[in-house]
């Protein structure tokens, strides 16, 4: 028997419910669009009550400029670092992270003692040494 084919037979139907559970299901979950308009800061909606998605995208990039850039990477107690990003870890495109400089030399100093050659975690591919798997640029 094919392995997916298992673990689909094993999965469990989650209860049916009542009538009434059934029907709030199949309603709709969008929501109207003055509805969405509403929930948008005043500053992104026209006098006219219109909004245009490209302004305030743009708005909202603006408004992030001056933002510092944080490490992306999780402490011991679940949170994201506080520490400023000073470096960009490229895995050769499949995954891209902001660290600090902590956190990359954590990082790094781990990857290097790991025996045998590097293999993607996301693809797969394995590669000859860890400088050809990952690009590490200084922001």
């Amino acid at each position: 028997m094919p392995r997916w084919l298992m673990m689909r037979s094993a999965r469990r139907r989650p209860p049916r419910g009542t009538r009434a559970d059934r029907e709030r299901r199949m309603r709709p979950h969008a929501a109207s669009g003055r509805d969405l308009i509403d929930q948008l800061p005043p500053e992104q909606v026209a006098p006219d009550g219109t909004v245009e998605p490209i302004d305030a995208a743009f708005g909202a990039i603006v408004a992030t400029i001056g933002a510092r850039l944080r490490c992306e990477m999780r402490t011991l107690s679940a949170d994201t670092c506080r520490r400023d990003a000073r470096w960009r870890v490229d895995l050769h495109g499949c995954e891209q992270v902001n660290m600090c400089g902590q956190h990359k030399s954590a990082w790094v100093r781990e990857m290097r003692a790991q025996e045998g050659n590097p293999r993607c975690a996301h693809c797969g591919h394995e590669f000859d040494s860890l400088d050809d798997a990952v690009r590490i640029t200084a922001i």
